[in-house]
């Protein structure tokens, strides 16, 4: 089979690369420094030439020539080449000054940017927590209101003279009724109004701040109670990104975790026990250490007996556990780890490779 024709300049690459294997060119650095070389031989071959021809005039041997001229044209070649360097490196030393203080301003923008979340949110909190009661007040006034209607369906109307008892007009009991389903909604919608600001409040700065700084993130929602699965508080942040964020050691058990995006994050030795983490994708996650579930057998009581403790297992059905490392991870079985979506190339708790 007849070898294919390389291009001069493939020539010249393949020889750089043999003479320096370290150095890796591409076709354009190579022809970029053959067009130099050629511009360079040229002005020193019409250098030579002119010396020539000064030369030939004044009866001069060009050698000789040469030895007169050569300190002057090398300090001539020189001085703009040691401006060229020492502006160059002006240059790179002002390139570097600029890039640590946009590094300080980036930096200080993300610090800034937690900051103003945390004390925004802090204050949000404080109202979601305000409409949370009065939700809570008209469902109660909702369900009295309701059970006087009902009751008022079964008495006499008109009212009877003779009527000692409780006595309540039905209709009145009826409109009565219908405020209060009408308060009950309104209190519903502002809740979710407040709940679905914090959510996009939270997914925005988790863009902005990097991964260092969702830690204190993560850690702020969940001590806030904004997590727990079991409270009517819950945010949920499916979909939020906290990838690569250190939460080594962080206490998120019974925390609503479905669908967060953990992918590279911390979880070493961390508090996990009934964490909702389904459909979380948590590939190569650092699990190792961490407790997914009740590890004692049994719970000790205070007459010194003991009953069995329960799993409070963590929820994994359908998260992504791709090369997780679930390394010497306590408190759950098999049979719930199998639930997963993924375990493909994950460390399992016994330190074996899942196929």
């Amino acid at each position: 089979m007849a070898q294919e024709q390389q291009t001069p300049g493939e020539r010249a690459l393949e020889l750089i690369r043999l003479l320096l294997p370290n150095w890796q060119p591409t076709t354009g650095n190579v022809l970029r420094w053959i067009r130099i070389a050629l511009a360079v031989g040229i002005v020193i071959l019409g250098v030579l030439l002119i010396l020539d021809v000064i030369s030939s005039i004044f009866d001069i041997k060009l050698w000789n020539l040469l030895k007169v001229l050569a300190v002057p044209i090398t300090v001539g070649a020189a001085v703009p080449w040691f401006n060229w360097a020492q502006k160059r490196r002006e240059l790179e030393a002002e390139e570097a000054q600029r890039q640590r203080e946009l590094e300080v301003e980036n930096q200080g923008a993300k610090d800034s940017a937690l900051q103003t979340y945390i004390d925004k949110i802090g204050v949000m909190v404080e109202d979601y927590r305000q409409l949370a009661r009065q939700g809570q007040k008209a469902e109660s006034e909702y369900q009295v209101a309701v059970k006087d209607y009902e009751r008022s369906k079964d008495m006499p109307n008109p009212r009877p003279a003779d009527w000692d008892e409780y006595w309540r007009n039905p209709d009145d009991a009826k409109e009565n009724m219908e405020q209060k389903k009408d308060n009950r909604k309104t209190a519903r919608d502002l809740l979710q109004d407040k709940r679905t600001l914090i959510r996009a409040q939270t997914l925005t700065v988790l863009e902005r701040v990097g991964k260092e700084r969702k830690m204190a993130i993560m850690r702020f929602l969940s001590e806030a109670g904004l997590l727990n699965k079991d409270s009517t508080l819950t945010i949920p942040l499916h979909d939020a990104d906290f990838s690569g964020a250190d939460l080594t050691r962080m206490n998120l058990s019974d925390n609503n975790l479905r669908e967060v995006r953990l992918t590279r994050a911390k979880l070493a030795s961390a508090d996990l026990r009934g964490t909702d983490l389904s459909e979380a994708d948590l590939s190569r996650a650092k699990l190792n250490k961490a407790v997914l579930g009740t590890a004692r057998t049994f719970n000790v009581l205070r007459d010194g007996g003991g009953e069995p403790a329960p799993p409070h297992q963590a929820i994994v059905a359908g998260a992504n556990l791709r090369y997780a490392d679930l390394s010497e991870a306590v408190g759950i079985e098999e049979r719930q780890l199998s639930a997963a979506k993924s375990l493909q190339g994950a460390t399992m708790p016994d330190r074996s490779i899942n196929d």
